[in-house]
């Protein structure tokens, strides 16, 4: 398949014992997932408190193209968000980071994201969106290349709120 999800679901839960997992557990993960053939991972994992194991993980993070989550925060007392990363080892070795902020409407439903997100200078790509850039480069090899641009637009993200497309016929805008 083009896309797989690997979640940590009940069953892996049972296993594996209560979320958070040891760094050295989810490496472990990691390899397989790489072994497997994966081009890319993206890792919606929030990695932020350091543990003795995160060099670990960051050489499973290393070894395949791995997007890591940045979480904007709200503060009180601040006019701005701020921006929860990875652990430094972890941050170093990802492919990229990007937010995972997602905004519902007022009926709760999420019909679109935003391309990027933050304050000034501190402005950071929707995690999907760095994935889909690398591969419209070529960074990222996927499908034998069918996916690269072959125009002007390569690395040119929108500014703008993206429609989720939902249904057969629709389409993003």
């Amino acid at each position: 398949p083009d896309i797989a999800i690997v979640e940590m679901d009940d069953e892996s839960i049972a296993k594996f014992g209560r979320w958070p997992w040891p760094r050295d557990l989810q490496a472990r993960v990691l390899d397989a997932v790489g072994k497997s053939g994966a081009a890319a991972v993206v890792y919606d994992v929030l990695l932020t408190e350091p543990t003795p194991n995160d060099q670990v993980l960051a050489d499973a993070i290393r070894a395949v193209p791995t997007y890591l989550p940045v979480l904007l925060a709200h503060a009180e007392d601040r006019a701005s968000d701020i921006a929860v990363v990875p652990v430094g080892p972890i941050a170093r070795a990802g492919a990229g980071m990007g937010h995972i902020d997602l905004d519902a409407d007022p009926d709760s439903v999420v019909r679109s994201i935003d391309p990027d997100e933050g304050e000034d200078a501190s402005r950071w790509p929707y995690i999907d969106m760095l994935v889909y850039d690398a591969i419209r480069s070529g960074k990222l090899p996927l499908a034998h290349g069918r996916y690269i641009a072959r125009d002007a637009a390569v690395g040119m993200l929108p500014t703008h709120p993206v429609l989720i497309p939902f249904g057969s016929n629709a389409s993003a805008r």
